[in-house]
């Protein structure tokens, strides 16, 4: 999304400059995230933890 179309374009999932202003600009106030990681760590399994990314 930028100045030009309020939609989501292709372009903003190739993971460059276009996704990180995505992310920075709806995802991180909407989900009050603190930080941002690659990965996603699950540790409510029962054997260690386990990381998920993409």
């Amino acid at each position: 999304m930028d100045d030009d179309s309020p939609l989501i374009q292709l372009s903003h999932g190739s993971g460059g400059r276009m996704m990180h202003q995505l992310i920075r600009d709806y995802f991180v106030p909407a989900f009050d995230l603190q930080s941002l990681h690659d990965s996603a760590v699950i540790d409510s399994l029962p054997k260690g933890k386990l990381a998920v990314t993409t």
